[in-house]
């Protein structure tokens, strides 16, 4: 597999995240601890996975942490709705994040059911 950097999905999850990061550097400091703390873990966790997937030896397992990936994107997709409700975030800010966050988890799951088709019972290893 080549190496992360260069897989369009983890560019995209690395876009989102740093996007995360910008924003919260403007919470509240009440909010810090608590929504944005739990923000930037889930954001981060999503290209995270991406890396980490990459790693793997067989893309079974890939598509294991490709699938950690899209879990937390769907959960930076809450949280982002959360901080947009709770005046966190602009709605500029947050259809912007949102947008990245969707567009995201589509490709993941492209991504997952390209590598579950090409070996859906098998362990295969990659060189």
């Amino acid at each position: 597999m080549q190496h992360f950097s260069k897989l369009k999905v983890w560019v995209k999850a690395h876009e989102l995240n740093i996007g995360v990061c910008r924003v919260t550097k403007a919470f509240p400091n009440w909010a810090r601890y608590t929504v944005a703390a739990q923000l930037l873990r889930c954001a981060s966790s999503v290209p995270a996975n991406i890396v980490e997937g990459t790693a793997c030896s067989s893309d079974r397992e890939t598509a294991r942490y490709l699938v950690i990936a899209r879990r937390s994107a769907a959960e930076t997709e809450y949280f982002l709705l959360m901080a947009k409700d709770i005046e966190l975030l602009s709605q500029d800010e947050y259809t912007k994040l949102t947008a990245l966050t969707v567009e995201t988890q589509r490709m993941l799951n492209t991504f997952i059911s390209t590598l579950q088709r090409a070996s859906p019972n098998s362990h295969n290893r990659r060189p």
